[in-house]
């Protein structure tokens, strides 16, 4: 048996254990999400180092083993002489490859073997794993076989299995011999797996496979609890997805069998669907889709049709992206007639975005007519590289020549979508612009509408294609022109909109792209990480996180605002009680201007979010700098930054700062469920909780670490009490009038005996409560402008509870994160 040598502790490693704050930490959490994220191999080397982490890798309930762990660092020839000592498995998968005498760098077959067997053996079937992740090459699945075989007895709830060959055939060729990819099934003669060992796989994963037709069999009967499916990379000839409990589906970059032209899906409760690849197949939905949010779907020009009915099984999405596609199947009619389709075309009643890329949209652009007339919700719509039945005018005029004047008067009162914002067009020939900037012009006659203090955005760019040198044109339309005009000109022109620093207050914008320009390019030298969404979390140097607009926003202000001494800032991680701290100054502020009870509050047209606004997500952003200067004192702020990435004058200027903190574990359930509307929104899976909560641990969230945040106020309170207010969330729910008063004392607007004795106190309290505010049709219709676009007010609102996170959350998550808070803040006198 080859076991992981490594050096055994020495005197000075156990004095540095003593201090070993980890090791605190109990067993469970330690393996759970310490040793979890490793592989196998890092588990072991890990616990070695100290005597109280020895015995824990053999329990941790993650299984991965990565092939390239157990590389030679030299390049050679692999043939069959060898390694005598080699495992006869491994030389007869190895044999078997084309020639036996292809350059590989070497694997230590024996250090690969014992360690896999010893890991894949020394657990009871009966202790279930939480997670089989196996990365091999062909050469090595012959004794994966087995590594799998008695992985899976342990019944896992995720299997991840890739297989890397360098050997593949290109992608998509449309070959009907698949080979060079080792077969692969979960059925009994191939696992030895019975059917119960297969009960709890929630997810599962796999590339670089080839799948044989037992593989529909196995998914339909024998997953029950499978929710999360992708295959990439691999062949398949199987031509149907069974389900009934599948959420996610992805089909990335697979080759198909000779014989499987469509891929029929019956999965009632899918969410998330995707199917990509130069030779992917044609999708067909044999069930309506009702909880589907964004579908993304590839036409492969190899493919013969389109199963009817595929739009149709669609339009419970939020978000469509289709590739390729043409007119035929977009309107769910074999012969693409709009006169027949156009009558039962689907209504698309959720639909936000549509992305139709490279698709054919029809003579007179009759399917962009057809979703404008059944999409009512419809914000975003972006044609990119799109064609008009093959680009020929002569079957446009024909259409329109045939197409009585009645019928005309209907289609242009028929447009439904009112809430269309944005239309992006790119495309590279000057007389497809020219088309659909007239189908386009007649349709936002009808569609498009003026919305009050805004003015013109539109704006035409076009630059040469880097691939092929043809000018490559954009046009972005947005819903605040009441007509289109389509500019071909080399640079951008934009129309800036009025800044409402408080509502009702205008302050003038300035632009400067130059600016935002050096430190986009400053941000994006910085290292990045994968966050709590599918945009990247960026790291500063001071060592805190944030999507790049945001730090671009921080770092403009940083060099361009300009505080003074009767400013004041509220200050917060995200979703501590920012809204409602918001609410509560402005109301205490602004008492007089805007009594409680007045029917023209502030409150029953604007958001808290719009009456005090953020530094860096709504003032620094888009190219602009506003110049605040004639706003009237007190001018109030908001920002995430930490303490000490406040702009530069801040500290300086003597401005007052009210902090708010909040239980970290409630803090967390509610960035993660905003962080997920996100994720929804722009067609992503929800990332879930066990993921989030090792992110957040980790830090990994913006202005994050959490704890860093908190505690660079908490000492700047400490030394500056009269200028930095430090409040506690649940304190606040306790008292909040009490914490009312203080506040107004703090920024200089105390309570008059009189308003005391009026209930003044009381009445703000009410206001701002979270009952009063997510009652208001602002919060439930209204939207705030972001620095990533608008925001839905009633995001905002979650549940505002003290104490929710014990809904959400195991005990051990919870003692992860509290055992992380008390490490934190040991011995700063801070406590949660």
């Amino acid at each position: 048996m080859v076991m992981v040598l490594m050096e055994m502790p020495t005197a000075s490693h156990e004095s540095a254990a003593a201090a070993d704050r980890l090791s605190e930490l109990p067993d469970g959490v330690l393996q759970e999400h310490v040793l979890s994220r490793l592989t196998s191999l890092q588990a072991a080397r890990t616990s070695v180092l100290s005597r109280r982490w020895r015995h824990l890798w053999r329990d941790v309930p993650c299984l991965d083993i990565d092939l390239r762990e157990f590389l030679k660092a030299d390049e050679c020839i692999l043939s069959d002489d060898d390694d005598d000592d080699e495992d006869m498995d491994v030389r007869a998968h190895r044999g078997a490859r084309d020639g036996n005498h292809r350059s590989h760098r070497a694997v230590d077959w024996c250090r690969l073997m014992d360690f896999a067997d010893h890991a894949t053996t020394m657990h009871a079937p009966s202790t279930p794993l939480d997670a089989l992740r196996l990365r091999i090459t062909p050469d090595a699945f012959g004794p994966a076989h087995r590594w799998i075989r008695r992985s899976l007895t342990r019944r896992p709830a995720e299997f991840h299995l890739r297989c890397d060959s360098d050997n593949d055939n290109a992608y998509g060729s449309g070959s009907p011999y698949l080979d060079g990819r080792p077969d692969f099934s979960l059925h009994s003669r191939f696992t030895g797996a019975s059917t119960g060992d297969l009960r709890r796989l929630r997810r599962l994963h796999l590339r670089g496979v080839s799948l044989n037709g037992e593989f529909e069999g196995t998914v339909a009967a024998h997953l029950p609890a499978l929710e999360d499916l992708r295959l990439e990379e691999c062949d398949y000839r199987f031509g149907r997805i069974a389900s009934r409990s599948l959420t996610r589906l992805a089909v990335d970059r697979c080759r198909r069998g000779y014989d499987v032209d469509a891929l029929a899906l019956a999965a009632p409760r899918l969410a998330w669907l995707r199917v990509h690849g130069p030779d992917a197949p044609a999708v067909a939905a044999e069930d309506e889709m009702p909880t589907l949010v964004a579908a993304s779907l590839t036409h492969s020009p190899a493919v013969a049709g389109v199963p009817g009915g595929l739009v149709s099984s669609l339009r419970a999405a939020r978000i469509l992206d289709l590739s390729g596609f043409s007119t035929a199947a977009l309107l769910d009619d074999d012969d693409g007639d709009a006169a027949v389709a156009g009558d039962r075309f689907p209504a698309f009643r959720n639909l936000r975005t549509l992305l139709l890329d490279e698709c054919d949209v029809g003579v007179e652009c009759q399917v962009l007519r057809g979703f404008l007339r059944n999409a009512p919700e419809l914000e975003t719509l972006a044609l990119r590289y799109c064609g008009l039945s093959g680009g020929s005018r002569s079957r446009k005029r024909k259409a329109m020549s045939d197409e009585t004047p009645s019928s005309r008067r209907r289609g242009a009162t028929a447009y439904e979508c009112k809430n269309l914002k944005r239309v992006e067009l790119e495309f590279y020939e000057d007389h497809v612009l020219s088309e659909l900037a007239d189908a386009l012009g007649d349709i936002s006659r009808e569609v498009v509408h003026p919305i009050e203090n805004s003015g013109d955005v539109l704006y035409a760019t076009a630059w040469p294609c880097s691939l092929c040198g043809d000018y490559k044109y954009t046009t972005v339309m947005s819903a605040y022109v009441s007509n289109l005009a389509i500019c071909n000109t080399m640079s951008s022109s934009t129309q800036t909109l009025p800044l409402q620093a408080e509502p009702g207050e205008d302050a003038h914008i300035e632009t400067n792209t130059e600016l935002y320009q050096h430190f986009t390019n400053l941000v994006s030298s910085l290292p990045s990480f994968i966050g709590m969404s599918h945009h990247r979390l960026y790291r500063h140097e001071q060592g805190w996180y944030a999507y790049q607009q945001h730090m671009i926003g921080a770092m403009v202000a940083d060099a361009c605002f300009a505080a003074r001494p009767t400013d004041i800032f509220v200050a917060t991680t995200p979703k501590s009680g920012t809204t409602w701290m918001k609410a509560l100054l402005y109301a205490t502020v602004h008492r007089r201007e805007h009594p409680i009870d007045a029917a023209d509050h502030p409150f029953n047209s604007f958001g808290p979010h719009e009456c005090i606004r953020f530094l860096e997500f709504q003032l620094y952003t888009d190219n602009t700098i506003p110049s605040l200067d004639k706003l009237p004192a007190p001018r109030l702020f908001s920002t995430h930054l930490p303490f000490m990435a406040l702009p530069r004058t801040i500290v300086p200027s003597g401005c007052k700062i009210v902090y708010v903190c909040r239980d970290p574990k409630d803090a967390f359930v509610s960035t993660w469920s905003f962080a997920n509307k996100f994720q929804l929104g722009d067609g992503q899976e929800p990332i879930s909780v066990e993921t989030a909560v090792e992110l957040f641990c980790d830090g990994l969230t913006p202005f994050g670490p959490l704890w860093d945040n908190v505690l660079s106020y908490w000492h700047a309170h400490i030394a500056y009490p009269e200028r930095v207010l430090f409040f506690r969330y649940e304190e606040m729910q306790r008292d909040p009038a009490a914490h009312v008063r203080r506040l107004a004392e703090f920024v200089g607007c105390p309570f008059s005996t009189g308003e005391e004795e009026d209930g003044t106190v009381h009445a703000i309290v009410r206001l701002c409560g979270f009952e009063h505010m997510s009652a208001l049709e602002v919060t439930k219709s209204g939207k705030t402008k972001m620095a990533k676009g608008p925001v839905e007010n009633g995001w905002f609102f979650r549940r505002g509870e003290v104490g929710d996170w014990v809904n959400h959350l195991t005990p051990r998550m919870a003692q992860r994160i509290d055992a992380v808070t008390e490490i934190k803040f040991k011995g700063s006198g801070l406590s949660i």
